[in-house]
């Protein structure tokens, strides 16, 4: 996770916890953007979709917050993404070669 500010310049960096809880200390007062970095294999959910309680705040295309105004060393703890696993399609079976050669289909 990155916290940047207006321009995309690197203000902090830190990484979640086992239950996605992360936090930005000693912040002071200004604009900024969270930017969640995926996981391999993931995607972003919809952006604010559903409740505001639980709806993810990254856009799907970049990963990144709207602009957040905060004072100093100011807690703002609802700021999240979603994210989801990439679960590729099951490929159909296909036959080995041994299969392929098999009397009647049988398998040897």
């Amino acid at each position: 996770m990155r916290l940047l500010d207006t321009a995309g310049g690197l203000l902090n960096e830190t990484v979640t916890g086992a239950q996605g809880i992360y936090t930005f200390g000693n912040l002071t007062a200004g604009e900024c953007v969270v930017e969640f970095v995926l996981p391999a294999s993931y995607n972003f959910t919809l952006m604010h979709t559903g409740a505001a309680e639980t709806d993810s705040d990254a856009d799907p295309g970049t990963g990144r917050t709207e602009v957040i105004a905060l004072t100093d060393n100011e807690a703002q703890p609802d700021w999240d993404a979603g994210m989801y696993l990439n679960v590729s399609e099951t490929p159909e079976p296909t036959m080995t070669p041994e299969e392929e050669t098999s009397p009647e289909g049988s398998i040897l």
